[in-house]
This record gives C-alpha cells, structure tokens and sequence, in this order.
C-alpha cells in the first residue's frame, strides 16, 4: 500500500497525499474518529501510565527549577532578615518546589486521554471559575487587587489554575468541534464563551494582566486548534471593536481608566513619581542598569537592600540582571 500522508486544512477539511499530489479530500474526519472521541467523552482511567521521559525537557527544568531557588535565596535574603530570618524565603520556597517536583509526577502519569471526558473538562473549568469568584468577592486583597486566597500560612491565585482550566476546555472543544469548524457555531461561539468567562472574573479581580495573558493564551489555542483563518480574522476584528467599545464605555462612565491608566503613566515614564507609584519601577530600572553586561556577581546585589521591595517574588528577575548582567538575562530568557 502506497503512503500517504494527512494533512488538516485551516477550512476543518482533510487533504491525504501521496507521492506529491493530492488523492482526495473530506470534510469530514474518517469514519471511527468520531466514534472514538465520543466513547473517549465518557471514559474515565485512574491507572497510572508510564512511559518514556524526555530527558532533555526534563534536565531543562530542573536547570530551571535550580537556578530559580538559587535566585531566590539570593533576592530575599535581606527581606527575610526582616521577618527575623534570612532563610525565611527560600525555605517555603524549597517546600514548594518539592511540592511542584511530585505534583509534575503525577500529572505526568495520568492519561491524557481523562481530560477529554466531559466532566473533567467542564467540571475543573467550573471550579475555577467558582474560586476565582470567591477571591473577587472576599479574597485577600494586594495592591487594591483581590486575587489571593489564604488558607493559615498558605496562599495561592486561583487564577493560575483558571489558566490551566483553559487550556484543557479549549482543547476538548477543538478535538469534539473540529470536523464542524465551517460553521461559527462550533468554531467560535464555545472558544468566545469560554474566554469571556474567565477574562471578565479576572477583571473583576483587577488582574488587568492576567486577562491580557489570559486572551492571548485563548487566541492561540484557537489559532492552533485550526479555527479556519477567515474565521478566526474576523473574529480578531469583532473583538478588538467590542474591546474598544468596552474601554470607551469605561472612560465615560467613570471619568477615566483609573489604576490601569496610572499603570500605563508609570510604565510610560518611571521617573515620574519615584517615591510613590514607580518606585519599584524605578528600582528596578537601577538593578538592571547596575548588572551591566557582566554583572555584579551572585549575592552581590546592592537593590535587594530593602530598596526594591519585591525582589523576592515579581522583581527577582531585576537581581538576576543586577547580579548576572545582561549574558546572564539572555541565558535565562533563552532556557525559557
């Protein structure tokens, strides 16, 4: 039997080909595909699966996974001297990391085949959305943003595990959805449905940058899923004209963009208000600047003083700069 290679369209058709030339094409998935994605809904396996690991991807994370609590032992070391011991940081970290290290495990041995049954999709989604809710509502407040939710010394963002939920929502409507994505209702009603649920919680919350991550992460899935790019165009214009709609209903009501304007003032210019609202900004900016090319050297920052007050959790990146220099931001950027 002569090869033949199987090609998806970006209108759902499929194009098998053999020697150079196309043999036929179908709008529709062969005949058994349909069928085992709709027994796959309802099938639901606890048995672990083994398999090869990719070591590679692997080593890279560990790479990662250590030069980060390498880091952060590093930036928050003076802030932990503040709470009476330097160590403070890095050792919830280090049971974090632990944490993460088990929780990779695991997620690395259940079938993947579980997070194409209905329940699983749309139930976790669910969940994730009712959490992120709770948090707009009555979770700990940061910065006039809700977005945390404590439990004693433990603490965690909802909205992390709203993105997850995403992802898998998104692929359980590209795999059920795809021989129809000729046809809007299925190609794009769920996927707008979906993001507008979860970038409207995250709104609520004030996470202005988690709804800006939130909706370039569902238009790449849409993207990647094979929404037809006619489609998938137009619907990139009707949303940029709602988004602009929205910002201007915003403006009118309320006078202005409050926080989110102030947020775009300091960004614009860092100097503006260096004891106020750009100072970590400003620091920041100092950090970097001091690393140079080469860098200080590991623990010989000088911004993780007290003078950049989050330099143990969203500025660790500037005393990476600071003590690696720019060869050391780009190797980082790069692992990534």
């Amino acid at each position: 039997m002569a090869h033949r290679e199987i090609k998806r369209m970006r209108d759902g058709s499929l194009v098998y080909e053999r020697k150079g030339f196309n043999v036929k094409k179908h709008t529709e998935i062969e005949i058994g595909s349909s069928k085992d994605i709709a027994t796959e809904r309802n099938v639901f396996s606890i048995k672990p699966v083994f398999s090869k690991v990719d070591r590679p991807f692997l080593i890279l994370v560990l790479v990662l996974l250590g030069f980060g609590l390498m880091m952060m032992f590093s930036a928050s070391y003076a802030w932990g001297l503040e709470q009476g011991d330097g160590y403070f940081y890095i050792k919830k970290q280090a049971v974090f990391a632990a944490g993460g290290l088990v929780v990779m495990w695991v997620a690395s041995i259940i079938d993947y085949h579980n997070y194409l049954n209905t329940k699983v999709a749309f139930g976790f989604f669910a969940l994730m959305c009712l959490l992120t809710m709770y948090t707009a509502i009555a979770g700990t407040a940061t910065a006039d943003a809700s977005r945390w939710i404590v439990i004693g010394s433990f603490r965690f963002q909802p909205s992390e595990l709203l993105k997850i939920s995403l992802i898998i929502v998104f692929a359980y409507t590209g795999a059920v959805n795809f021989p129809k994505f000729a046809s809007w209702k299925y190609s794009t009603i769920p996927y707008a449905a979906y993001l507008t649920i979860a970038a409207g919680l995250l709104a609520w919350q004030r996470h202005i940058s988690a709804v800006m991550l939130i909706t370039i992460l569902g238009l790449s899935l849409m993207f990647i899923s094979g929404v037809p790019l006619k489609t998938f165009i137009k619907f990139l214009l009707i949303l940029g004209a709602l988004g602009v709609i929205a910002a201007l209903g915003m403006y009118f009501l309320t006078g202005s963009f409050s926080y989110i304007e102030d947020r775009f003032a300091g960004w614009r210019d860092p100097m503006s208000d260096i004891e106020g609202k750009t100072h970590q900004t400003y620091n920041a900016l100092l950090a970097i600047g001091s690393g140079g090319v080469f860098g200080l050297g590991f623990g010989e920052s000088r911004q993780k003083y007290l003078y950049l007050s989050e330099s143990q959790n969203d500025f660790v990146f500037a005393i990476v700069c600071e003590e690696f220099g720019l060869i050391g931001a780009i190797v980082v950027i790069l692992l990534f």
